[in-house]
């Protein structure tokens, strides 16, 4: 849960004073969150600080968290921004289905397709 507050910190304006601990903060999220015993945490993250209250809100909370991930990534050092989206759509992603709130699943493919124009092969993540 940690390393997902370190995201939703970094969304909210955080930076950090270190590049090493930005690098190391991403390398063990790349390889905990491959892992499924991972996945039911930040599940219960999305649900308890992203997807709340109502669509629009969720939206908003939505974009600022996965740029913030995508830019940390990219900054890190660690991928480029295609295989930082590319691996957010892998493992984050498919995890939104159950938790998406009224009207927000066309809205939320809308922008993942506009984010991976040009870059990336998009398929929907559920």
């Amino acid at each position: 849960m940690r390393l997902l507050r370190y995201f939703n910190f970094i969304s909210r304006g955080f930076t950090p004073n270190e590049a090493d601990f930005r690098h190391n903060v991403v390398l063990e999220s790349a390889k905990l969150f491959e892992q499924s015993e991972a996945k039911a945490t930040a599940s219960n993250f999305f649900q308890s600080k992203v997807f709340i209250v109502d669509a629009k809100t969720a939206l908003s909370k939505e974009a600022a968290f996965r740029t913030a991930v995508l830019t940390e990534f990219v900054k890190s050092g660690h991928m480029s921004r295609n295989d930082a989206f590319a691996w957010y759509m892998k493992h984050f992603a498919p995890l939104y289905k159950p938790l998406l709130l009224a009207d927000m699943e066309s809205h939320l493919l809308a922008s993942f397709e506009k984010e991976a124009e040009g870059m990336y092969d998009f398929k929907r993540p559920w």
